[in-house]
């Protein structure tokens, strides 16, 4: 693709098009935000920072993304060049408390702040200090072009732009060697073939007769429209916990990720009373080599369905949940929106169709950001 072709509008990609459509229903929302607050120990300089961060969406082109519509269509535009908003706030001479109340009040109007597609820019950073050498930086991104797998790639390569801020260099940084257009592309080819029949044809016959809802005994009726309220539950499982599930896992032939699916998915049944459910699983969506290394939106839901019969071993039920993630991971690059239009299930302003719960497991240790302060 030219660099003068590369300058004109580009389909979207199906999920990009999902995305696209939320955000007019709610434009001033921030539940497509995807932040990252950083806290940074030691000395910083803020003005090789902001060159890092601008480096950044030189890198990587969809960080300069417009999302305008053109004849009642929404289209993707990539700009030569574009300034990434970037703050810098000086909270070091507040006293203790009220400079925690303050980072937590910044913090948030970075994160939470919305974003015009249309417009731009899809990207913002802020700089908070709280001492000389103790900073936390805020990156925010709306979900249309990045994904969780990019939020490492957007940390690393921060880093090697810090440090090239740090010693001078004006070069432009390398480009990744593949562009998110060309995978969107790639996608429409598939759903125009023949892979896209034999997909559906895998999704169609998983879920025939699935149960359209799981009914779970809460303490509150569900409400009649769905909304995006809600709050979060935090907790640690004790370490003999943790090791006896991997010494299960390892007896049963299956991976920690099965075994905790395996669990959930029983969980589930034993609230709701339900002999069938369905879960949602995230999966990357890249599924290439030559994607691995570009920000954007790949991420995919695979519908887990998972049958509890009456008498059902738990080691019976490992192996079932196995082969149906790894016989539906083969399918991953059917985007999951197209699933539910062919499907076309009983439509609930009050429930996510298809599945209303979802398992998202994370086998990683925090590294560092990689910036040398």
């Amino acid at each position: 693709m030219s660099d003068s072709a590369r300058q004109e509008s580009s389909p979207l990609s199906s999920a990009q098009q999902r995305l696209w459509f939320f955000w007019q229903l709610r434009p001033d929302g921030s539940e497509y935000n995807v932040p990252k607050a950083t806290r940074l120990h030691g000395p910083l300089d803020p003005a090789a920072m902001e060159r890092a961060v601008a480096r950044l969406a030189e890198r990587h082109s969809l960080l300069r993304a417009t999302f305008p519509l053109v004849d009642g269509v929404p289209v993707l535009r990539i700009a030569p060049g574009a300034t990434v908003p970037f703050t810098v706030t000086d909270l070091s001479d507040l006293p203790a408390p009220a400079r925690e109340r303050a980072l937590d009040e910044q913090v948030d109007r970075l994160a939470l702040g919305s974003f015009d597609l249309v417009h731009g820019p899809v990207f913002r950073a802020g700089l908070i200090r709280l001492a000389a050498d103790d900073h936390v930086l805020v990156l925010a991104f709306h979900h249309i072009v990045v994904d969780g797998w990019s939020m490492g790639i957007v940390e690393r390569d921060l880093g090697l732009d810090y440090t090239a801020a740090l010693e001078g260099r004006t070069d432009a940084p390398p480009a990744a060697p593949h562009d998110y257009r060309d995978y969107a592309a790639e996608e429409r080819r598939m759903l125009a073939g023949p892979r896209r029949a034999e997909a559906m044809a895998y999704w169609r016959g998983q879920l025939d007769g699935a149960p359209a809802q799981l009914s779970m005994p809460t303490d509150w009726p569900h409400p009649g429209v769905q909304s995006n309220a809600g709050d979060a539950r935090s907790f640690q499982l004790p370490p003999q916990l943790a090791q006896q599930a991997q010494t299960l896992s390892v007896r049963q032939r299956v991976t920690k990720f099965v075994l905790l699916l395996g669990a959930y998915a029983a969980l589930l049944s034993r609230l709701s009373g339900a002999e069938e459910v369905v879960i949602g699983v995230p999966v990357s969506g890249r599924t290439t080599l030559d994607v691995e290394g570009i920000v954007g939106l790949f991420v995919n839901m695979l519908p887990v369905r998972v049958r509890l019969r009456p008498g059902i071993t738990f080691a019976e039920l490992l192996l079932q949940v196995r082969d149906t993630f790894l016989a539906g991971h083969e399918y991953q690059d059917l985007p999951f929106q197209q699933v539910v239009e062919e499907l076309q299930p009983d439509r609930l302003t009050s429930r996510h169709p298809v599945f209303q719960s979802v398992f998202t497991y994370e086998d990683v240790v925090a590294a560092p950001c990689g910036f040398p302060v």
